[in-house]
């Protein structure tokens, strides 16, 4: 003969725990007072708790702002970008250009400008330079100076280099030498 008992309850009413024992496993049940329907989907629940609709709004708009926020400073940072791609591209080009003319040995007070197929201007001047202090040497400081300028949208940038070449002055006009290192 087995032994069973009826299962022991215990009831708390006005949104307590119920708890009965029905063999091996627990139930819990969430009751509220009897006759009286329970007012949402968090009554029964005792801490449970949902957000008003104004609640969920206020995180909308936040959210909305901090979104906002990052986007510009991820399209600062491609603006910056793509700026620094133009310098450079800039700064290479005009290296390269003043390189080739301190390579000539012909190098004579002129100015001139050049247009490249990127798009980009140079204007090139080459002067003598600290005349009285080289008077009494045998050579001549020959600065060069190179402006690079090209457009970016409605505004046009420059970037501007300068460097120095000492010349031999005995050699003749039209046929100058570097001067010994």
């Amino acid at each position: 003969m087995s032994s069973k008992t009826a299962p022991q309850s215990r009831v708390f009413m006005k949104g307590r725990n119920v708890q009965a024992k029905n063999g091996c496993h627990v139930c819990r049940v969430f009751a509220v007072q009897p006759g009286k329907a329970p007012d949402g989907p968090a009554e029964g629940r005792p801490g449970a708790r949902g957000f008003t609709l104004l609640e969920v709004l206020v995180a909308l708009a936040i959210m909305a702002i901090a979104t906002t926020l990052v986007m510009q400073l991820f399209s600062a940072d491609l603006r910056s970008i793509a700026r620094s791609a133009d310098v450079t591209s800039a700064t290479v080009r005009g290296e390269s250009r003043i390189r080739e003319l301190l390579a000539e040995p012909l190098l004579e007070e002129k100015t001139w400008s050049e247009e490249t197929e990127a798009g980009y201007r140079m204007d090139i001047a080459v002067s003598e330079v600290m005349k009285p202090r080289t008077d009494n040497l045998p050579v001549k400081l020959m600065e060069v100076e190179l402006t690079v300028r090209w457009s970016e949208g409605m505004r046009e940038k420059s970037l501007r280099l300068r460097t120095v070449k000492m010349v031999d002055k005995s050699a003749p006009s039209g046929k100058s030498q570097p001067a010994p290192a």
